[in-house]
């Protein structure tokens, strides 16, 4: 598209505030295309250096300015190459600042005096106050009914430019606010008069997205409604409480205030028949596209007092605002009992590290992190650092820094403690819900949190008489594993005495592998009886424990360090406590068998005496099964190893290293 003459005009710029309090720059370009005088109208958004939108096209026709008709974007891309648009956005880009400075103090002042209007025309039927926001996007109004204090918000969110006429846009707006107060104040007498109750004060926050989590982060303008349904219109009605909230979750600790939703009363009065309506659910949308972000029974939220106690409520809130100072003071006792407990806990606390974290945390110690690695992977790597304690504690406080910081700055009336334990793990949350360091103010409301931690469902009795029987039949399989265990106890006193008598008779040189045998069976003895001890110990319920068997995994960790598979050539290889979700056909030179171990059938023993080599999974295997094994090994004089993991190609390299290693020894 070839356009002549193109020519902008300065004195046609303006500068104003959206209704969203954006800031822009409009200004008109005129120029020739097809023998037609047209005029395009550009808005310049704030320090975005030759960007713009295309506002309307319109052509002088008749001697009057008409819209174009046809596509005007066209005329848009074809501005944007043309050397006066350019010089034009390089002009605004330099000077908006100071004229957004200015237009800055003259909203400010604007505002300041539709407060002042707004009181003086109210002051002589109502009690009133009204109080300008720090950001100057709101007047606070508080104002007296029947000896109540109420509270209102009144948005400063209206369309302000340096070419309007203030005098003309103060009175519209005095009118307009007048009339919505004054409706306001009727609802609430008919609430009073028909519902002779005090009124509640609730308080939650605007759902935010946990930093541990990929997901994308609320984006645009947020608002909050309450929903009820009117039995008289049959429908669903809804009264506004915050509208164009805007949320940048990269910066919570200057979106604290902004994240509070306080709910005045249980009934709120129908705008279409004046009927008294229950408050049912706080209703969080995207205020541009209307998607749901949240929805919560009213019940739900966190019941403050009543509302003639605002100053008590006031105080409540100013504390959960500075929980992150009232943190830093006590914050090393906290982070030496959470890194100390997780340090000695290792493998079960740093299993619940997200992919996020462990992404962000691992390049302080590897240099090369796949883009792509698993959660798996990623574990893998962490353990084969082989941090000390030390490093252990340094790491843990690192991974969960920004975590403690998210949950101060939505402040405990932000926490979802139920569902933020399935995010971040069950043992993290314990530890930080129960134990992070809470102001005296909070204290009511940090025990509710907590009763929501251990009360999980109505039918929480129940749960715990089936956890009793549950624990009673461990006790009953414990005791007779203690039985079970005593009985080899002896059997392998009476092997070791004839092992030495046996050996003493053929020579006073005992044969190299009885004394072997022995060594091992006397070292079963004391395993044995270290066992026994811990079984007696954990024949309290509380302390019976259980886990699941895993499915086995056979795709190689793509990092993985390969060992040559020359120690596993030909060999049956046996592993236990964990199963093979299918049978996988292998081209290797070695063979593995799995079993479960969770009954020890004739697969079992069958598996056993083909075994070459074994292989324990010690956290998935039961005392009776490790025991069988540990005995098989030593009679037989089969090489036995150890392993927490479940991927087998890691569990082999594991164990080809170790086996490689005995022989170079």
């Amino acid at each position: 598209m070839k356009l002549t003459n193109v020519r902008s005009n300065f004195d046609t710029i303006i500068h104003y505030f959206d209704q969203n309090h954006h800031f822009f720059t409009r200004v008109e370009v005129y120029f020739n295309h097809q023998r037609q005088e047209i005029r395009a109208i550009l808005l310049f958004p704030f320090q975005k250096k030759g960007q713009y939108f295309l506002d309307k096209i319109e052509v002088f026709y008749n001697n009057q300015w008409v819209q174009k008709r046809g596509n005007p974007n066209l005329y848009g891309m074809a501005l944007a190459n043309q050397r006066a648009v350019i010089n034009l956005g390089e002009v605004i880009y330099k000077t908006e600042k100071q004229a957004k400075e200015h237009l800055d103090a003259s909203y400010h002042q604007f505002v300041q005096t539709l407060a002042n209007r707004i009181k003086i025309e109210l002051c002589s039927s109502y009690a009133i106050s009204c109080e300008v926001a720090d950001d100057y996007m709101s007047i606070l109004t508080i104002f007296m009914i029947n000896e109540e204090e109420f509270e209102g918000i009144i948005e400063t969110n209206f369309h302000f430019a340096t070419n309007m006429d203030e005098d003309e846009l103060l009175e519209k707006l005095i009118n307009n606010y007048k009339t919505q107060i004054l409706t306001n104040i009727e609802k609430i007498e008919i609430v009073q008069k028909e519902k002779r109750v005090k009124q509640k004060t609730y308080l939650t926050t605007i759902p935010t997205t946990n930093p541990v989590l990929k997901e994308d982060q609320i984006d645009g303008l947020i608002k909050i409604s309450v929903q009820g349904f009117c039995t008289n219109c049959q429908l669903d009605v809804f009264q506004p409480i915050k509208t164009n909230v805007r949320i940048n979750e990269d910066k919570l600790d200057q979106h604290q205030f902004d994240l509070f939703i306080s709910v005045l009363g249980d009934y709120f009065v129908c705008e279409h028949c004046y009927n008294v309506v229950d408050k049912e659910n706080i209703i969080v949308k995207n205020e541009i596209t209307g998607k749901m972000i949240n929805q919560k029974p009213l019940g739900e939220l966190d019941f403050l007092g009543y509302h003639n106690d605002q100053i008590a409520h006031k105080e409540i809130v100013l504390a959960a605002i500075e929980h992150k100072n009232y943190f830093r003071d006590h914050q090393e006792s906290f982070w030496n009992a959470f890194s100390y407990i997780a340090s000695q806990q290792w493998e079960t606390f740093i299993a619940e590290l997200t992919v996020k974290e462990l992404k962000f945390i691992l390049p302080h110690y590897i240099s090369d992190i796949p883009n792509n690695a698993t959660h798996e992977e990623l574990l893998l790597m962490l353990k084969e650092l082989n941090l000390s304690d030390h490093q252990k504690n340094v790491f843990w406080r690192k991974v969960n820094e920004s975590l403690i910081d998210y949950y101060l700055n939505i402040t405990v009336f932000g926490w979802d403690v139920a569902k933020d334990r399935e995010i971040i793990g069950q043992h993290r949350a314990i530890f930080i819900f129960k134990y992070l360091p809470i102001p005296e103010e909070l204290r009511f409301i940090h025990n509710r949190r907590i009763n929501s931690l251990v009360m999980q469902s109505k039918q929480l009795v129940s749960d715990y008489r089936k956890e009793i029987d549950q624990q009673k039949q461990q006790i009953q399989l414990l005791q007779q594993e203690n039985g079970r265990l005593s009985q080899k106890l002896g059997e392998a006193y009476h092997k070791t005495i004839t092992l030495e008598q046996a050996s003493h008779r053929l020579t006073t040189d005992r044969n190299k592998s009885d004394i072997i045998k022995i060594k091992q069976l006397k070292g079963l003895i004391e395993d044995l009886k270290a066992e026994i001890t811990q079984l007696t110990s954990q024949l309290e319920p509380n302390k019976v424990e259980s886990r699941g068997v895993p499915a086995l995994t056979e795709k190689a960790l793509k990092f993985a360090e390969s060992y040559t598979e020359k120690p596993l050539s030909g060999k049956n290889i046996f592993i236990i406590g964990g199963y093979r979700s299918k049978e996988v056909a292998s081209d290797l030179n070695y063979i593995v068998l799995t079993h479960d171990a969770r009954n020890l059938d004739p697969i079992f023993y069958q598996y056993l005496n083909q075994a070459d080599i074994l292989i324990v999974l010690t956290r998935y295997i039961s005392h009776q099964a490790m025991w069988e094994v540990k005995e098989f090994a030593i009679l037989e004089q089969k090489p036995i190893f150890y392993s927490t993991f479940t991927n087998i190609p890691t569990i082999l390299n594991k164990v080809a290293k170790e086996m490689t290693k005995g022989k170079d020894n």
